[in-house]
């Protein structure tokens, strides 16, 4: 379910992407080197084809997947909730006694 590679959380993937960085010595370049790692560990590739669509490709606009990590988890809360209340009201319906039928006279 996440953009990143494998199910780490993008919050997870960032903070090990900066702490690797801390020893590499990138200096000014140490954004642009995380951010090219991220677009390569990215699993999905409609995202990696999204950030490399950006002009002006930075850490601040790759954020945008956690934005879209948490919407997806929302997404299947919603789902789950539903299929649920869909088994509940389906239980209720077959339980339920046929309907009389109301006589005309």
């Amino acid at each position: 379910m996440t953009a990143t590679q494998g199910d780490k959380e993008f919050d997870a993937y960032l903070t090990e992407l900066k702490t690797l960085a801390l020893y590499c010595k990138f200096g000014e370049l140490e954004d642009k080197m995380i951010v090219l790692r991220i677009v390569l560990g990215i699993n999905e590739d409609t995202f990696r084809e999204r950030l490399l669509r950006e002009p002006e490709l930075s850490l601040e606009k790759s954020k945008f997947l956690r934005a879209t990590e948490q919407s997806k988890k929302h997404l299947q809360v919603i789902r789950t909730e539903t299929e649920k209340e869909g088994a509940s009201l389906e239980a209720i319906q077959q339980n339920r006694p046929p309907k009389k039928e109301e006589s005309k006279f």
